[in-house]
């Protein structure tokens, strides 16, 4: 007997995604638009107060280290970072998003359609992460964050592979920011207060033409 799990062409879920955004933004701009609110929104909903003091979040638009590439990214303070497990297999994952704990968020960032937004939003079911991605020429994304909960650090990598399935990397403390800095250099430091970042690289030409001509700005509320 034969038993694996079912392949799942996620290069064209994530063309799919994609597709149903422009539709929903008519808008030069509607993956720097799309980008930004799910971000924004995601941020928000990880404050630490309710009244959102303390809160900030940033979005900004860099050269990288070696100035080949623009990175995009996204930034909070104020929130409570990607607390609760630290998986190190699917089957931790999955093992923390069993009891839909809101506070298993490095868990709920690191899958897909566990989301409990309503699924017509349209940041919903994983959807807005895979916009990350898909803003990438690269297809992928890094993230680091620091917890509130314990103080660690975690940094890592999700990004759709040529097998067209999303694969992801995690690491904390020491190996953390060792991995950090091979990526990025000296571009980014550890993050000094609890929050998390986001960071893609090869960021597609509109949405950095978005940031550039400040056009981003209009679409922040």
């Amino acid at each position: 007997m034969a038993s694996f799990t079912q392949p799942i062409n996620r290069e064209a879920d994530l063309k799919a995604i994609l597709e149903d955004y422009e539709g929903r933004i008519e808008d030069q701009y509607w993956l720097a638009h799309a980008l930004q609110k799910d971000g924004i929104q995601n941020s928000w909903d990880a404050r630490e107060n309710k009244n959102g003091k303390e809160w900030s979040c940033t979005l900004f638009c860099t050269d990288s280290e070696n100035k080949k590439y623009k990175i995009v990214g996204i930034v909070d303070t104020g929130t409570t970072g990607l607390t609760g497990k630290i998986p190190t297999n699917q089957d931790e994952v999955i093992e923390g998003l069993k009891n839909l704990d809101t506070n298993e968020k490095l868990c709920f960032f690191l899958s897909s359609n566990w989301s409990k937004k309503a699924e017509d939003a349209l940041g919903s079911r994983g959807r807005g992460k895979m916009i990350f991605i898909g803003a990438s020429k690269d297809n992928c994304i890094f993230f680091d964050s620091l917890r509130n909960e314990d103080g660690k650090y975690v940094f890592g990598k999700i990004y759709l592979n040529k097998n067209k399935a999303v694969m992801e990397e995690v690491y904390q403390e020491a190996e953390a920011d060792n991995e950090r800095t091979n990526i990025f250099g000296h571009k980014f430091t550890r993050l000094e207060k609890s929050g998390t970042r986001i960071l893609i690289p090869n960021a597609n030409d509109e949405v950095v033409h978005a940031f550039e001509n400040f056009s981003i700005e209009q679409f922040i509320q």
